[in-house]
């Protein structure tokens, strides 16, 4: 037991609380179900429903300049680790506090009352482990690899070390002719803040990953025909590729252009519409020609990175799984794939180019996408003799769409899909995705959540996901260890009979060699007889093993999870470790509430360090109805197709029509014959007449039917103020009313054959009262007033926001609002290292298995806004993304080993059915404690149908 004393005069309320260890308690101890996931799971685990998705990721912050001298002497941790990041800004230059000044916490975090001999131990026990780190870090060791060089907007190129010359071989890449084995890890640049690129590749690198792929992003990098921006925050290419090389890693770049990647749009970028007669993907010298200017744009940018001028590019991709659609696109498809695979080589860059997906192009190397590519080896084998077999996308889960459940795939069967592929002859294995990170802003694809978490081995924040990023660490491990008897041997097959299980061997057996034992039985364990003996093998397994004189030595199990991270020995005595928000005392804690805490913190829905919105903190602007602007609208004879009318600058279009005449004052239709595509809001004279928001499925083309009561509708005043009548009333014409539908984008598709065929909006007729409206006098206003004044930016934009809690009560569940929320900068700074610190003592003494000890702890700050209906979040200015509490119609059943194995789509193991598909946002550290000299965060939400802004809350968490 930890048991509280007093300074002896027993006034003990306000002074620091300090504790005295009872050595009999067992409290610290490590043993049965305290210790973090060191047990194995069941293969017929049930997956645990979650209540909404996962989301959120993270950023490093310079905050040395707010410790005072108690904090670094009593937590030498949280020292280091603000020391280390001294040195490191996000893309604004930071300040330590949110006023610039430095602030002293005048309670320190523990005062100790005349030690007892255990407790000094304890303490010059935590001390030595500090004096050892800090030794480590004079010798030269480097944990923090890369962090030195912080993200900038610019930074200057690489310097040239050693050309590397990269060939291949049916076995093997090889770089200056040593034969490669490449783990690679699919990570996104654009989808994390640069100021946690370091962070993530230190992680990738831990987890024996010896490469990573990264798309470019088309629509990023030149937004506007001939203007590239390559240098400023998510764009800057070249400092991503910079710290790849830093880390270690080599890059295998895909230009495409053409992604997909659940991208809007796939990455095109919306001017290609302007080309007169394009097709995309086509035989079509308009798209042909703006394709080849990006791509030698794009190596230009990044020349100081190629492999043949001592950079880390060893690998380029040209256009991206163009299979999926060939027999569409025809015969001009066809003639451009050829030229797309010749234009690569024609650009002379000395390094291999290759597609995925494409079988009938021999001018660059075919690769294969999916959940499985084993057995397209040997189909590769004979048409490419010469190719090595490149497995360029294993899909580690998959990605959500709004309305769904999130997708999972076991950790077993990852594992098994890349050591099957590597059994059978594979030497290039792509995790994708390895981290998949968020889409920001409007860059979401068609109808996806606004994470990518995509179940990833690296979360959407970038903690560790396991079991799936330790058991895939100790699979690389394996084959980095024992790679050259994979690299300088072919596989023998050798059929071990019992439901299909085989062995397959790299080397000699009758010396050394290295074993691959597959059962791919999806029901049947088996039995089989092996180098002499019996051995049991897992359905849907691959067992490793090593052979040598002594006899067989299993190294590995596709089945066998366990963390790569052992908790380390639990400490005698109690650990200082902040408690609450506030940092002015650190209440000492047990190992077992060491590890509680840590877990608590690495999760948005179990953190203790969130605040909530205060009334008095809110304020609102409502969003007039229609046409806000005559100066500004777009006029036609008929509604305009949205894409083509927004050029996709924002999300929404109104469409108005001010003429339509009904004669009597009774119950009307209105109609749309295809429906309305994706979400819309109608009103009638300012008013809306439906409930909730109209949503029209992608895969639709349904009509709509709405009924309004026109003598109710007379009774209630429309949101601009007006009712939109044309005053003048004919006894047998009836009068006239306005008709104002808002249509909002919900993404454009990120995949498919003509994508410049899309159209969004009001796609074809509309009736009133039975008569057609479609023809005649429509007036289009692109955007929101909100937009348009940028009330995102919140109190920077002097627009009227309405103050105080009656004024922030009325706006609650009223539609179409711009809520404004503040929060204490300095509240959450505390919170941040609140969280900070009780991650690094987990990791010190090894209270938490998810934590990588060679990599230091990130943070990240979470939005929930799970009590808002949809539309578009923003924090300090910046675009957090579209929010939409739609909630996940799915089968939540108990999903068993294989399950998530499928050879369709990945819609696999559904978690979250019956919640909203995603409640929690991620804010980026640097949006949060890197703003300027305020002392308030600002939160930013335009609300389409109606919420609470009292349930908005801001939460920190680290992992």
């Amino acid at each position: 037991m930890l048991t509280p004393t007093t300074n002896g005069s027993g006034a003990s309320a306000s002074l620091p609380v300090t504790f005295e260890v009872d050595e009999t308690s067992d409290d610290i101890s490590q043993s049965g179900t305290e210790t973090a996931r060191t047990a194995k799971p069941s293969l017929d685990r049930s997956r645990e429903t979650v209540h909404s998705a996962d989301t959120r990721r993270n950023t490093r912050y310079n905050a040395h300049s707010d410790m005072s001298e108690s904090e670094a002497e009593t937590d030498p941790l949280l020292a280091r680790f603000y020391n280390g990041a001294a040195s490191h800004a996000s893309q604004t230059p930071l300040t330590g506090e949110a006023d610039g000044r430095s602030r002293s916490v005048s309670t320190p975090f523990y005062t100790p009352k005349k030690p007892s001999s255990t407790a000094r131990c304890c303490r010059a026990a935590f001390f030595l482990v500090v004096a050892l780190w800090a030794a480590a870090l004079m010798l030269g060791f480097d944990f923090d690899s890369g962090r030195e060089h912080l993200p900038v907007d610019k930074m200057p190129p690489v310097t040239p070390v050693l050309s590397k010359n990269v060939t291949y071989s049916p076995r093997a890449f090889s770089i200056n002719g040593e034969p490669q084995l490449l783990l690679t890890a699919t990570i996104h640049y654009p989808r994390s803040d640069p100021s946690i690129w370091p962070d993530l590749l230190a992680r990738i690198k831990a987890g024996g990953n010896t490469a990573i792929d990264t798309y470019v992003f088309w629509n990023l990098h030149e937004p506007k025909e001939g203007t590239y921006d390559f240098e400023t925050g998510v764009a800057n290419l070249p400092l991503f590729l910079r710290l790849a090389d830093e880390a270690g890693l080599h890059v295998v770049l895909r230009i495409g252009p053409y992604v997909c990647a659940e991208w809007n749009y796939g990455g095109f970028p919306i001017w290609l519409l302007d080309k007169s007669g394009i097709t995309f993907r086509s035989f079509n010298k308009a798209f042909m020609d703006s394709m080849a200017t990006f791509v030698k744009k794009t190596l230009d940018v990044v020349s100081p990175y190629l492999g043949t001028n001592g950079g880390p590019i060893i690998l380029l991709q040209i256009e991206n799984e163009f299979g999926g659609i060939a027999n569409e696109m025809g015969p001009e498809g066809y003639k451009y794939i050829q030229w797309a695979g010749e234009f690569s080589q024609s650009l002379n860059v000395g390094l291999p180019w290759f597609m995925c997906m494409q079988d009938n192009v021999p001018t660059v190397i075919n690769a294969a996408n999916g959940f499985y590519a084993d057995s397209w080896i040997a189909g590769h084998r004979k048409r490419f003799p010469d190719q090595p077999a490149m497995f360029t996308e294993l899909w580690t889960g998959w990605f959500q769409k709004f309305g769904q459940g999130k997708y999972t795939r076991y950790a077993e069967d990852v594992a098994f899909a890349s050591a099957r592929f590597i059994a059978r002859g594979g030497t290039y294995v792509a995790y994708y995705m390895y981290h998949g990170g968020t889409n920001f802003g409007r860059w979401g694809s068609d109808w996806k959540t606004t994470t990518y978490d995509y179940d990833a081995p690296l979360n959407e924040y970038g903690f560790p996901s396991n079991p799936k990023y330790s058991h895939l660490q100790d699979l690389h491990r394996v084959c980095n260890d024992y790679k050259k008897f994979i690299l300088y041997n072919d596989p023998t097959q050798i059929s071990l009979g019992s439901g299909g299980v085989e062995a397959h061997v790299y080397g000699d057996l009758s010396a050394e060699a290295l074993v691959f034992l597959s059962n791919p039985d999806k029901n049947k364990d088996a039995t089989v007889k092996f180098d002499g003996r019996d051995i049991s093998v897992h359905h849907w397994s691959v067992d490793i093993y090593l052979k040598d004189g002594k006899g067989l030595h299993l190294l590995y199990s596709t089945v066998s999870v366990k963390p790569s991270i052992s908790p380390g020995r639990a400490p005698i005595g109690p650990i200082l470790v902040p408690s609450t928000a506030s940092m002015a005392i650190s209440t000492p804690v047990t190992y077992k509430r060491l590890m509680e805490l840590s877990i608590l913190r690495s999760d948005p829905e179990t953190t203790d360090l969130v605040i909530q919105a205060a009334p008095d903190a809110i304020s609102y602007i409502l969003e007039p109805v229609g046409i806000w602007n005559n100066a500004t609208a777009k006029h036609a004879s008929k509604p305009l197709e949205h894409i083509r009318a927004t050029r996709d600058a924002s999300d929404y279009l109104w469409y108005s029509r001010g003429d339509v005449r009904v004669k009597d004052e009774k119950k009307v239709k209105v109609s749309f014959s295809k429906g309305i595509s994706d979400v819309a809001h109608v009103y009638l004279d300012g008013v809306k007449i439906h409930d909730g928001v109209i949503v029209t499925d992608p895969d639709s083309s349904s009509s709509l039917e709405l009924e309004v009561d026109l003598l109710a509708l007379k009774n209630k005043k429309g949101r601009s103020g007006k009712d939109g009548k044309d005053k003048s009333k004919d006894k047998d014409d009836g009068e006239n009313h306005r008709l104002d539908v808002l249509v909002g984008v919900a993404g454009l598709l990120n995949f498919g054959d003509h994508m410049e065929g899309l159209e969004k909006g009001i796609l074809n007729g509309v009736s009133v009262d039975g008569v057609d409206v479609t023809k005649g006098e429509w007036a289009h206003q692109v955007g929101l007033k909100g937009e348009h004044l940028q009330y995102f930016k919140g109190s920077k934009q002097k627009n009227g926001w309405t103050p105080s809690v009656a004024g922030a009560t009325a706006a609650v569940n009223s539609p179409l609002v711009w809520y404004m929320v503040k929060f204490s900068k300095h509240d959450l700074f505390n919170f941040q290292k609140t969280a900070l610190q009780t991650q690094l003592q987990a990791q010190t003494y090894g209270a938490n298995a998810n934590l990588i000890p060679s990599v230091r702890p990130i943070t990240a700050f979470v939005l929930h806004l799970g009590t808002m209906s949809r539309g578009l979040a923003f924090v300090n200015g910046h675009a957090v993304g579209r929010h939409w509490n739609r909630k996940a119609v799915c089968e939540n059943v108990p999903c068993r080993y294989p399950d998530s194995r499928s050879s369709g789509g990945g819609e696999q193991c559904a978690v979250g059915c019956g919640y909203a598909s995603q409640s929690w946002y991620n804010v980026p550290t640097a949006w949060i404690l890197g703003e300027g000299e305020g002392d308030e965060i600002e939160v930013v939400v335009f609300d389409e149908d109606g919420g609470d802004p009292l349930g908005i809350s801001i939460g920190v968490i680290a992992g």
